[in-house]
């Protein structure tokens, strides 16, 4: 073979490289492969919570209430994402069995609002949700 002709055998696709890529997408819960480092950055957060009677404004789940003051304090940005149930993105269905609050941040998703604001809480320090003095 030339350096032509295999070329394009590379970069054609094919059944295998199609089911690698499926395989990847269920070994990261349908969400994009972390590309940065260990600590994440502000930003690229959206916040999918119950939608209010019209489907489209913020509902009337305590929860979701509770995220988004956390996320206030903390003084990060983010997109709000009011869902019904035929609204809500089929990754969070598929993998997340639907459960809201849930937050995206960038390549990573955490539900329940507990875990939520423990990691608002660890990865972005102040102010601090609690009263306990740093070592």
């Amino acid at each position: 073979l030339d350096a032509a002709s295999s070329f394009m055998t590379i970069s054609q696709p094919n059944a295998f490289s199609r089911s690698t890529h499926s395989l990847q997408m269920v070994r990261n819960r349908g969400l994009e492969i972390r590309e940065e480092g260990a600590t994440p950055l502000p930003g690229g957060m959206t916040l999918y919570i119950k939608a209010g009677p019209d489907g489209k404004s913020v509902g009337d789940c305590p929860f979701a209430h509770y995220v988004r003051i956390v996320l206030h304090e903390k003084g990060l940005e983010y997109d709000v994402r009011p869902s019904t149930q035929d609204t809500k993105p089929q990754w969070l269905i598929d993998y997340y069995e639907g459960s809201m609050p849930a937050l995206r941040h960038r390549k990573e998703c955490y539900t329940e609002s507990d875990v939520i604001a423990q990691y608002l809480d660890f990865f972005f320090q102040e102010p601090p949700l609690s009263g306990k003095k740093k070592l």
